[in-house]
């Protein structure tokens, strides 16, 4: 049972990382789409495949490491706005349950 909730933990958590992933990569490469050819067509630059290239790398070693502070993040606040008041409130309905009504949330 208790493999069966730690396995649901780890599928949501790598369900919201790769939702912060997508999102956050679509997000980056409009804007480096925009930019670039912003730049290389007031600059009057041709930019070369090499160039292209490690600008992508870096950009995607970025994006993994951004979506990670995000899934971080996000776990904290859910930990804070939702899995405490959530405990504190099943505890108090158990006390109530067990005939103990002096119970406050």
């Amino acid at each position: 049972m208790k493999n069966e909730v730690q396995y649901k933990r780890i599928i949501r958590a790598v369900n919201r990382y790769f939702t912060f992933f997508i999102l956050i990569a679509f997000v980056v490469t409009v804007c480096m789409m925009l930019f670039i050819r912003t730049f290389s067509n007031d600059l009057e630059i041709e930019l070369t495949n090499e160039n292209i290239e490690s600008a992508a790398k870096i950009t995607f070693w970025n994006v993994l490491l951004i979506t990670f502070l995000f899934t971080v993040i996000d776990g904290v606040r859910r930990k804070i706005t939702l899995d405490r008041p959530v405990k504190q409130i099943t505890k108090a309905t158990e006390k109530m349950m067990r005939g103990d009504f002096n119970v406050r949330i």
